[in-house]
């Protein structure tokens, strides 16, 4: 279980749709929807060698709940967003884990509890 999230901090790393979909989560269920949002973000700018010098609101994951993790960018960023495959797991001890990659297809876990 999380500790209630400041929604006011999140300004600072989430796009627009992230925070639509993040304030419309209820307060008790914000803590995992905002680790939900955060471990994706983190694994494309760790992917892109980038880290946090990447404005973190030039690039999305809207709705993360609703099937495949699919990434949204700024139309001037230099990536296609059709080549990269991101994906998110929840493991015992609310543990978050996320990977993202660049090319086609989708992430394959491997020894990871579904």
């Amino acid at each position: 279980m999380f500790e209630p999230v400041d929604l006011s901090i999140a300004d600072s790393y989430f796009a627009p749709p992230e925070l639509d979909w993040l304030r419309a989560q209820g307060e008790a269920e914000r803590g995992g929807a905002f680790m939900t949002l955060w471990t994706p973000k983190e694994a494309f700018i760790k992917a892109t060698g980038k880290g946090l010098s990447q404005e973190l609101d030039r690039f999305w994951f809207a709705d993360p709940s609703s099937g495949p993790i699919r990434i949204g960018l700024a139309p001037d960023l230099p990536e296609d967003p059709e080549h990269w495959g991101f994906d998110h797991r929840v493991i015992p001890g609310d543990y978050h884990l996320a990977v993202g990659c660049r090319g086609p297809g989708q992430v394959a876990w491997r020894g990871m509890p579904d």
